[in-house]
Order: structure tokens, then sequence, then C-alpha cells
């Protein structure tokens, strides 16, 4: 019958410096302003059983700053604004249908077919640069040869224009105005702005570097969505 192995694999270890500015309510207004710089290292065992350690990098935004506040405007309104800037995720163009080292995936990082290529590195400490000079050594030595599996390693070819990823940028504001009913009651009329600036925030999700669309921009964050932060500017009213 089936034989069940448990692996004591798996590491991860964050550091980070997490700073925050805040102002409590007065002169009629306050704030809270956050920043992170951050590195968190996590192990992807699954792509390369025969080296856990191999797919070790990272995978978190390396900053993330984020501001809120609110302030009292003129005529009893009230303007709140929430504004945050992410950085590009890290990311890891792969070759799929080879496999190189025997594990049986088929789907291979190009950190782990070209030496000298940090898992996970793009977006984060690489560049469009080093995918080239990357691609150029994988071509150099591996294209044209067999894999395990028994396929032909494809020469690879970057486009001419292309993003591993983008950051995150986004502003949305409310406005709010109370209108007090005599003594007990009291009316909030608002307007709010997700995405005032309309920012297209595009992902790219397509990492495959024997496809023809690699590096090209496959959605907007929160497009499936009516109103998200990030997503395309909407504008809703209430009371």
């Amino acid at each position: 019958g089936p034989i069940t192995i448990w692996s004591p694999e798996g590491r991860t270890v964050y550091d980070g410096l997490l700073m925050k500015l805040q102002k409590r309510y007065s002169h009629r207004f306050q704030f809270v302003a956050s920043y992170a710089f951050q590195k968190n290292l996590v192990e992807a065992a699954t792509v390369n059983l025969n080296n856990y350690m191999s797919t070790y990098g990272p995978n978190l935004a390396k900053q993330n700053l984020n501001f809120a506040g609110t302030v009292d405007i003129p005529w009893g309104f009230k303007l709140s604004l929430n504004s945050s800037i992410i950085s590009a995720t890290p990311a890891t163009p792969i070759v799929t249908g080879i496999d190189l080292n025997g594990s049986g995936n088929t789907s291979f990082p190009i950190s782990l077919a070209v030496s000298g290529v940090p898992y996970n590195c793009f977006n984060y400490s690489c560049g469009n640069a080093g995918l080239a000079k990357a691609v150029s050594t994988f071509n150099s030595t591996l294209a044209g040869t067999k894999a395990l599996n028994g396929a032909t390693v494809p020469t690879l070819t970057l486009p001419a224009h292309y993003q591993m990823g983008a950051p995150v940028i986004n502003q949305d504001i409310r406005i709010t105005k109370e209108l007090v009913l005599k003594e007990r009651y009291r009316l909030q009329v608002f307007g709010e702005f997700f995405n005032l600036f309309s920012i297209a925030n595009l992902q790219y999700g397509n990492l495959t570097l024997t496809s023809a669309s690699f590096g090209q921009p496959t959605a907007r964050v929160g497009q499936a969505s009516t109103f998200s932060s990030g997503g395309p500017r909407a504008i809703q009213v209430g009371a």
C-alpha cells in the first residue's frame, strides 16, 4: 500500500524596519503614516525536491508606505484620505516543459538553470539587465540539449518591452458633511472616491519565458470587484 513520508522541511525568516508616525486629533486634523522596509525569505520546497534551499528567496514587496488622515475643512465638511504605495512583488521567470534536475518538475525557474541568479530576485535585487544576462547564459549553455524528461531545451527570446511586476499606487478620499437635526439626530452625507487618479496598477501574471506574451500585463488590481483600493477608479455616494 501507500507509504507516507513526512519531511521536516520549511524555513521562513522575516526582517523588517517598521516605522509609524501618528498625530492625535488637534487643530482640526489627525493622521497616521506607516512605512515598512522589509525582507521575508521563504523556501518553496515543491519547486526542487532534490534541494529545498535552492528556492529560498524573498516573497514580499520590499517597501510599503501608507498614509491615512482626516481634516475638518470649511462649511462643516470633513475630508478623509488613505494613500498607499507598495513596491513590486518579487518574481521568478520560468521555463516550462523541461526537467533539468530529474526531480520531475517541468516548470523550471531560470534561477535554477543559471548559476549566480538568486531565486525570486527579480523586482527585488535583480532587474531586466540581469534577466537578459541569464537568458544569454541559458541559450549558450543549455539551449538545444536534451532535458532529463526527453524534451529539447528551447532557445529563449525576450520581447522588446516587458515587465515582471509593477508597484501598486492608490489614493482613496472621502468627503463627509454632517447635519444636526434638533439635538438627538444627526445625518451624514458622504462621497467616496477609490483610486482617485485612476492609476492602472497593472499585474503581470505571465512569467513563462517560452510564452510570446511573457512580461505583458494580464490584469489590473481589483478589476473583478466594483469597489477596491488599487482597482479602477470608482465613486459612490451615501447617507
